[in-house]
């Protein structure tokens, strides 16, 4: 089958037209001085430089799991690292254990019966080690695919805090550096007082359209230093403004030889 000349004419100048336009775009990506000065200081009071010599992080505790009818369950957690973009938990249910895998963006759960759900990468690709705030994407602010910027003052517990916007940018995809600004942003509330984060915020997108989304907000609490690494053995987590969920830690140790087999992404992503 052959195309009419105007049809490949036509055809050839999209294809020019769209290179152009591709080349003309500017990816801007903000580097707020004043941010990355908080991001410093709140990496240096946690302790972020010890906790990335480490190979690995291991916390055990309980979850208490809110439902919407204003019942709750207790069960028991734990959550595992590897450097800094390979996390997983388990969660033991009376069926049997569900595993959550994130590693290098890429995740999915799997379920006590064995039947595997792939996570939307909207909210993975950016997503590190959220427990450890230390090993959080805030230890990544150097690189050259990380926004950066001091969005304000806020207080948290009557605590005032200083608030810093983090977002992943694909540099190399110029084209959607607006939806990953979004998409892919946390904020971090830092306590002025402890430099320790207080808070993150970010958005959490249904997995079958990102259209729909919801305010994801992280308590962090009770730091204690484990091994030179200040960790808040007590979280919660609210999804607009409703509380989801609390996690207590009862015990977390850092290099206990997890192997990098456990990481890897259920149903073979």
């Amino acid at each position: 089958m052959r195309f009419p000349r105007f049809a490949l004419l036509a055809f050839a100048f999209t294809l020019i037209a769209h290179f152009a336009f591709a080349q003309q775009i500017t990816v801007t990506v903000q580097r707020d001085p004043q941010a990355i000065a908080l991001a410093q200081q709140t990496l240096a009071a946690m302790g972020s430089a010890q906790a990335l010599l480490f190979q690995d992080s291991l916390a055990t505790g309980q979850a208490q799991i809110f439902k919407p009818d204003g019942t709750s369950t207790v069960l028991p957690i734990t959550k595992k690292s590897k450097g800094t973009t390979m996390a997983r938990t388990e969660l033991q249910r009376p069926e049997g254990t569900r595993i959550r895998i994130v590693n290098g963006g890429i995740g999915a759960i799997q379920n006590p019966d064995g039947t595997v759900r792939p996570l939307f990468s909207n909210n993975t690709v950016a997503e590190r080690i959220e427990h450890i705030p230390a090993l959080s994407i805030l230890c990544e602010w150097q690189s050259s695919n990380i926004e950066i910027s001091h969005i304000g003052t806020d207080t948290i517990n009557g605590n005032p805090v200083q608030v810093i916007a983090l977002s992943l940018i694909p540099t190399s995809d110029p084209q959607w550096i607006s939806l990953y600004r979004t998409t892919t942003q946390t904020l971090f509330y830092i306590d002025q007082a402890t430099s320790l984060v207080s808070k993150i915020q970010y958005q959490n997108f249904a997995e079958r359209d990102s259209n729909v989304s919801e305010k994801v907000e992280v308590f962090f609490s009770d730091y204690r230093l484990v091994n030179g690494v200040q960790v808040p053995f007590k979280q919660a987590s609210y999804a607009d403004g409703s509380l989801r969920s609390t996690l207590t830690f009862t015990s977390v140790s850092f290099n206990t030889g997890l192997s990098a087999s456990e990481f890897a992404v259920p149903g073979g992503n």
